[in-house]
């Protein structure tokens, strides 16, 4: 997964094959206080290029001690995604979300960010080298 760390920025999948799959916009970047991107993934976890039907996901970075951070995640905007939106509220609400959003469709192509099982763990440790670096 690569992560362009500005505003107009991406975040995309890139293949073995050297494919790229574009599957987020970066629409705040803050180091060390906040990350809004959108989701641009539909229901049938396919890439949406009609920005009016992707969600926004903000992760919140909130310093509690010297040794400890809140981390704060919010998906909004769910309802863009038109017709069963609620399947992606239900999905991102659920004990196995990370597992759930990540597992490939019987339908989803080698350049579908669906393909990337496992990789958001791998985003989640990266964006938090990112954020924590200063200026």
């Amino acid at each position: 997964m690569v992560f362009e760390p500005r505003v107009g920025g991406n975040i995309y999948d890139r293949g073995v094959d050297g494919s790229e799959s574009r599957w987020a916009r970066v629409l705040a970047y803050e180091p060390s206080i906040r990350l809004v991107f959108s989701w641009d993934i539909d229901g049938r976890r396919q890439i949406e290029t009609d920005f009016e039907k992707t969600s926004e996901v903000e992760v919140r970075f909130t310093p509690e001690t010297p040794d400890r951070t809140r981390v704060e995640l919010e998906h909004r905007h769910l309802e863009r995604h038109g017709d069963g939106w609620e399947n992606h509220r239900d999905a991102v609400g659920s004990p196995t979300a990370g597992k759930a959003a990540f597992r490939p469709s019987p339908t989803a192509s080698a350049r579908s960010p669906t393909g990337a099982v496992g990789k958001q763990r791998n985003w989640n440790a990266s964006a938090l080298r990112v954020l924590g670096q200063s200026g």
